[in-house]
């Protein structure tokens, strides 16, 4: 359950590291999500989330954590977990059970449900406006479906906060304040996300490449790359 927790986060994060200004779905309409977009191009973004999954049977689990990324990259933690991504490998680590875990990540065929802070990050190329919706400038929240098959993801409901912020690069944008992923299942993901902020794009991006060396000797370590 750790690793669909972890993948629907990195999902989430996701909506944003690519930014395809050719998608007529969402990149047509000058409206909500289409300023949040343009403002997340190119730039590092960070926020903090909390979350309750209610499956269709078993137990509802919640948490929390805190998100950061930047293109193809991105670092996640919580719930114990640390997870590391250059664009290239994902670290996985829980240091209470002193293991970790390495993967290799293709930007070009993103598992979101692997690595869930790909939904923001990927919103313009995974996902479009439901039918009979649309993205204007006063829209408080918007619901997607995905592009192409998605595995279990059905759906992302995003929730607007009525605040009008400012990027590092003085775009004006509506931070997101709650997503809802629905599952084909019945399954859903409930996040509360909190200091939302867009800054300029770091120059080094050493942050997002994990150190394996930095481990004690008593790690698990499993290469999968």
């Amino acid at each position: 359950m750790h690793r669909i927790l972890v993948t629907i986060i990195s999902a989430v994060a996701s909506c944003a590291v690519s930014v395809s200004a050719g998608n007529a779905g969402i990149m047509a309409h000058a409206g909500t999500l289409d300023r949040l977009v343009s403002a997340m191009a190119s730039s590092s973004v960070t926020f903090d989330y909390t979350y309750r999954f209610t499956p269709v049977s078993g137990p509802v689990l919640s948490g929390a954590g805190s998100v950061r990324f930047q293109g193809n990259s991105f670092i996640m933690k919580g719930n114990g977990l640390e997870i590391y991504c250059d664009g290239k490998s994902r670290w996985t680590i829980d240091r209470s059970a002193m293991e970790a875990v390495a993967e290799s990540f293709d930007a070009g065929r993103p598992d979101y449900l692997a690595n869930p802070a790909l939904i923001l990050g990927n919103i313009t190329d995974a996902f479009e406006v439901e039918p009979g919706q649309s993205d204007s400038a006063a829209a408080d929240e918007i619901t997607l479906v995905p592009a192409a098959d998605m595995g279990q993801i059905s759906s992302v409901r995003l929730t607007f906060s009525p605040e009008i912020s400012v990027s590092a690069s003085g775009a004006s944008f509506r931070a997101p304040s709650r997503v809802v992923l629905g599952m084909h299942d019945g399954s859903v993901m409930d996040m509360t996300i909190s200091g939302f902020g867009i800054a300029s794009a770091e120059e080094d991006t050493s942050r997002y490449s994990f150190d394996e060396t930095g481990l004690g000797d008593d790690y698990i370590v499993t290469d999968l790359r």
